[in-house]
């Protein structure tokens, strides 16, 4: 079984300036935590970075 590592990651909704803090992860080089869309209906403007320990 491969060990699948979690990070913390900070994203903010272009649209809004709604902020989240997700735990997710790196998937073939794209993030996935779960979050389908935004308080304001937003499904694709996102600004993501991870969060460094």
């Amino acid at each position: 079984m491969e060990k699948v590592e979690k990070h913390l990651f900070t994203i903010r909704c272009n649209r809004c300036g709604e902020r989240y803090t997700l735990k997710g992860r790196i998937k073939k080089g794209k993030v996935e935590t779960g979050l389908k869309r935004c308080l304001c209906d937003n499904e694709n403007d996102f600004e993501i970075h991870r969060k460094e320990p």
